[in-house]
């Protein structure tokens, strides 16, 4: 058959039913054009032809007609049997779809429910057919279900144009439990427009709506980490800029959210010196050349230009398909940290540094000792007219200077013998003012501001004098064109983790001095070696590099911390804090005269292991008139002291000796003979009042190097002390002398 043939076929024969409708219509058409001929060739046939015309009307119209109802029969056939197979198609859909659809009339019944609402909540569609709608929705979503309804009701009503309406609720299921749905619901219109009713579609999507918890759920726990977490959090896009980033990078940047944002490149925060070695770990996270780059410690440049020393980890993250998404890095402030470090390794060096000079000042100490002894003692023979008595004279103040310089090491070491004393700072610097003003001269002005509070320390009075004085002749000397020094004072309230930090205790009220300066200021480099002894950046000869060193060591042995703060051109400041004391500090008082170097005829046990040292200490006494017993060491003091058991007047005894020290001889010789008073010498006294036997009564501490008038001095302070307590006790105003044994503790 041809392509026109098949074209021209219609399905049930309807070739065949239509040629009536063509032909009788022709037939017709011919036999009237033959009737008009006739009529007019042969009026005989008129009446003949008229009736035979008339049977073919009659026969074509019963045709015809027979044709056309046929014909639309078929059609209504054909018709109902596309309709029976449209219906069949939505049925077979309805009842297989996963999705249930269903149909609401306007009074909000449910009309109709497909089969697949057994699958989704466990009913049948006959259990719920004829149900209102609001039936099969759970409480929680009763609301929403009700204000989409008002809006279907509207758009059935024409006020609102017709549009899918779309909701996401839960019913209960037949068992007890609820799924999560999502609704579509439309207005079903007839031929006319009117609104017959509502056509949804229900879809199960629990599953979605407990991954989305579950998401939502991870979401919020990671932000809860992501904000709370003391460590910075940034995300750095494949361009290098900033995505996100946490609080806490924001307080290590000092930068907010949105500035971070702006910046053009995450590198902007790393320090010049390390943005290549950053760059290169970005790019090998970038390239996958590492999944995860090891522990580094780059410097962070701050919103404010100050840097802040962090401890990077980064990782790089990918889509499913393997390409670089971004890169997250944790970022922990390790800046305290590294001060600490850097303190603790300042700290150390010093340390060392106290340990080699406190060692060489000992050393020393005896060998000046020596010096000054044995000068003294010539000295003490030779007239003052005599040649010899200038050289020797010029020896001993070189010695004296000397010796000085060996109390400025030890200071520095924190080895030096301490007299505390109940104090008020104030008060002090006020007694130095006048020679201060002297000492910094008429170029410099220098103004005192006490604060309103009392300072009270216990301290040594000489030292802290020490320690200002050195500060305000280093600020004069920092101001060679003259200036203007500040010296002030308050009380300051230190928490246990600034102390910590700082490595001074305890914590609570310190009394600070503050000595501010407009001289040329100390750049990082200078500032960081302030402290250290010998450091200057004087002139040779112009300074010994011990004045900050010393008032250093000074502050350190009183428990209390010295910093100091400098900008190069805009002047120095320097802080000393020093523990308070809630003891009263009593009125000041004049210092006791000194007393007069005179001998005596009582008998002295010198216990004393250097030779030079020994033999020195050995003509002193003799020529003073005393009788001397001499140990080189500690077992053997002891074993003098019990072959003259009773006829021992003072022990003179060096505190670091071999076999026994000083403090053992002591006690061990106190438990034989009761007490005796006690000259203990040493290089190393570096807290004397320390020692358990520094309050007793009759015990002198007497640091090396000495000359022989202190010597003298110290041994008739021992003896008079020790009788005028003797003395007391005797006419009933104090207690007896407890012997050594109970007074060691």
């Amino acid at each position: 058959m041809s392509q026109a043939g098949k074209m021209g076929q219609r399905p049930g024969g309807s070739s065949s039913a239509t040629w009536p409708l063509v032909i009788v219509p022709l037939a017709y058409l011919l036999m009237g054009s033959v009737y008009i001929l006739l009529e007019d060739v042969t009026p005989s046939l008129h009446a003949r032809f008229r009736w035979c015309s008339w049977v073919v009307l009659a026969v074509g119209s019963g045709v015809l007609s027979w044709t056309m109802i046929r014909r639309s029969r078929q059609a209504a056939l054909r018709e109902a049997a596309a309709l029976n197979r449209s219906q069949e198609r939505y049925r077979l859909i309805a009842d297989n779809a996963t999705d249930v659809i269903w149909t609401v009339d306007l009074e909000g019944r449910l009309t109709y429910v497909s089969p697949s609402v057994e699958r989704l909540r466990g009913y049948t569609p006959d259990e719920v057919i004829g149900q209102p709608f609001a039936t099969v929705i759970s409480p929680s979503s009763i609301g929403i279900v009700r204000e989409r309804m008002a809006r279907i009701q509207a758009q059935a009503r024409g006020e609102e144009p017709d549009a899918p309406i779309t909701s996401e609720v839960e019913q209960p299921c037949k068992d007890g439990s609820s799924v999560w749905v999502e609704v579509v619901v439309r207005v079903m219109r007839d031929a006319e427009g009117r609104p017959g009713g509502i056509l949804g579609l229900s879809r199960n999507i629990t599953k979605r709506r407990v991954a989305e918890a579950a998401r939502r759920d991870s979401e919020a726990k990671f932000r809860t980490v992501f904000e709370v977490t003391p460590l910075g959090i940034v995300i750095i896009d494949q361009r290098g800029r900033v995505v996100d980033a946490n609080p806490a990078y924001t307080r290590i940047t000092g930068y907010t959210l949105a500035e971070l944002h702006q910046l053009p490149d995450s590198l902007a925060l790393v320090h010049p010196d390390e943005r290549e070695a950053c760059r290169a770990h970005f790019a090998s996270v970038a390239d996958g050349e590492q999944q995860r780059t090891p522990s580094s410690e780059w410097r962070i440049v701050r919103r404010d230009g100050s840097a802040a020393w962090g401890r990077h980890l980064g990782a790089g993250v990918r889509t499913a398909d393997g390409r670089f998404a971004y890169a997250v890095a944790i970022v922990e402030d390790i800046t305290q940290a590294k001060l600490i470090e850097e303190r603790l390794r300042e700290s150390q060096k010093m340390e060392a540094i106290g340990q080699l000079a406190g060692g060489v000042a000992h050393d020393f100490n005896n060998l000046l000792q020596v010096i000054l002894g044995c000068t003294g003692e010539v000295l003490a023979t030779l007239p003052e007219r005599d040649p010899r008595h200038l050289p020797l004279g010029q020896v001993l103040q070189a010695a004296k200077h000397a010796a000085g310089l060996t109390r400025q090491l030890l200071a520095f070491s924190r080895q030096q013998m301490l007299r505390p004393e109940p104090l008020d700072l104030r008060a002090v610097i006020g007694d130095v003012l006048e020679m201060l003003k002297r000492l910094v001269g008429t170029q410099v002005d220098l103004d005192f501001q006490p604060g309103t509070e009392a300072c009270p320390l216990r301290a040594d009075r000489v030292q802290i004098e020490q320690v200002v004085v050195n500060l305000c002749l280093n600020a004069r000397d920092a101001m060679p064109a003259g200036g203007s020094i500040t010296v002030t004072t308050e009380i300051v309230s230190l928490t246990e983790e600034y102390c910590h930090d700082h490595g001074c205790t305890p914590h609570g009220r310190y009394a600070a001095l503050h000595v501010v300066d407009t001289g040329v200021g100390m750049d990082e480099a200078t500032l960081a070696r302030v402290f250290e002894p010998f450091f200057t950046t004087k002139e040779i000869g112009k300074g010994t590099g011990l004045g900050l060193s010393v008032a250093f060591g000074i502050v350190s042995q009183h428990g209390g911390l010295i910093t100091a703060v400098s900008t190069p051109g805009r002047g120095s400041t320097f802080t000393v804090l020093l523990p308070c004391t809630p003891v009263d500090v009593p009125p000041a008082c004049p210092a006791p005269r000194p007393l007069r170097a005179a001998g005596g005829r009582e008998t002295i046990l010198l216990a004393e292991d250097e030779e030079l040292l020994r033999d020195l200490a050995l003509r002193v006494l003799q020529r003073a008139g005393y009788t001397v017993l001499l140990a080189t060491h500690g077992d053997e003091a002891v074993e003098l002291a019990t072959q003259h058991r009773g006829s021992i007047d003072l022990l003179l005894l060096d505190v670091i000796m071999p076999r026994r020290n000083g403090l053992q001889v002591y006690d061990d010789i106190c438990a034989l003979h009761g007490p005796l008073p006690c000259v203990f010498v040493s290089g190393q006294l570096h807290d004397a009042y320390g020692l358990p036997v520094a309050s007793r009564a009759g015990v002198v501490l007497l640091p090396k190097p000495y000359d022989r008038d202190e010597l003298l001095r110290g041994v008739r302070q021992a003896l008079d002390t020790l009788v005028r307590q003797g003395a007391a006790d005797a006419d009933g105003s104090g207690s007896a002398a407890a012997p050594a044994a109970a007074l060691a503790g």
